[in-house]
């Protein structure tokens, strides 16, 4: 394994540690609404989902968008431990890779002064910048694949994510049974790209501590 750098201090082990167990405890909080819309939106009732299949308001469309809605704040959660866990890390991370982390941006007011707000990153890039800085921050050699079907569906399900989000007529409501099984290839290669990358740095972190 490459060498890190010195044994990590009292106070940074500490932080890291607050960071995992924050991170535990959205992962499985947000994981559990995941699969709790997940069993509402694959009813076993088939025949009356087709048959109000087109209707925005039945109780199947509504389990559909809450199920999309809630693997998107999954995924937004995790993205932002990851990030957080590198920045309380003690690596070689740049500078810019630091503001992206903090989510920081900064611009000058009226008077001159520098002044920092809030950054709007977009889904897709802020996620592989996510997972990026994580494997360079704990010197992770394997990293996820994005030429598989899995980042393909997560690609194509951003455009139900913005959909639902920004409604223009009824139709943006209808959550279509390819879309909701495109979701759930999508949250599974999320999951196990996200399970093998963190096993992975609390693997490292481990020895690392010692």
């Amino acid at each position: 394994m490459t060498s890190l750098g010195p044994p990590l201090s009292v106070e940074q082990l500490e932080n890291i540690h607050t960071s995992i167990v924050n991170a535990m405890i959205l992962f499985g909080v947000l994981g559990a609404d995941v699969e709790t819309h997940l069993e509402q939106a694959f009813s076993d009732d088939i025949r009356l989902a087709i048959q109000h299949e087109s209707q925005p308001n039945n109780s199947f469309q509504q389990a559909r968008r809450s199920y999309v809605r809630a693997c998107y704040a999954f995924f937004e959660a995790n993205n932002y431990a990851l990030k957080f866990l590198s920045l309380n890390f003690p690596s070689n991370i740049s500078a810019e890779d630091i503001f992206i982390c903090r989510e920081t941006d900064f611009d000058i007011d009226e008077s001159g002064r520098c002044v920092s707000r809030k950054k709007n990153l977009r889904f897709l890039p802020n996620l592989r910048f996510a997972f990026s800085v994580f494997t360079r921050a704990f010197r992770i050699e394997e990293a996820p694949t994005y030429g598989d079907s899995g980042f393909a569906a997560l690609r194509n399900c951003v455009k139900v994510r913005d959909r639902l989000t920004h409604p223009k007529r009824p139709s943006d409501l209808l959550v279509t049974p390819p879309e909701l099984s495109e979701m759930a290839t999508a949250m599974s290669w999320y999951t196990d790209n996200f399970s093998r990358i963190v096993g992975a740095g609390m693997t490292i972190l481990t020895e690392f501590g010692k």
